[in-house]
């Protein structure tokens, strides 16, 4: 009897040595894939701030200055660009309700006209 219980003990002890290695072997191989993780973690926050380096290298207000020089040819508001509600009208083929109030031709807003001609089609 007491051999038959040394005998299972002895299993029972091998039982729990290997299950203790399963389980650090385990533990191995997700320390190294957390390491691996952070890692690349450390990685793509690497390019990130690269990216963001050069976003505020393309934002940047002397280089936009500059390509706008370059590329764009504007010029301050001339007075015969700006229109007036009926002319924006006729621009949009929209007449002009017949209860509509024009806004004065010299102090007229582009903005305001635009503004005013989008009421108009609510009118309607």
């Amino acid at each position: 009897m007491i051999r038959l219980a040394t005998i299972f003990f002895c299993l029972l002890l091998a039982a729990a040595a290997a299950g203790r290695y399963q389980a650090e072997a385990g533990v191995r191989a997700q320390k190294a894939e957390i390491e691996r993780l952070e890692s690349l973690i450390a990685e793509e926050e690497v390019a990130i701030s690269q990216l963001d380096l050069q976003v505020e290298v393309l934002e940047s207000a002397e280089r936009l200055s500059r390509l706008s020089a370059q590329k764009l040819s504007l010029a301050p508001v001339q007075a015969d660009q700006l229109h007036t509600a009926e002319e924006f009208a006729s621009l949009l083929t929209v007449d002009m309700p017949e209860n509509a109030k024009p806004l004065p031709v010299k102090n007229s807003d582009f903005i305001v006209d635009a503004i005013a001609m989008a009421d108009f089609q609510k009118l309607r």
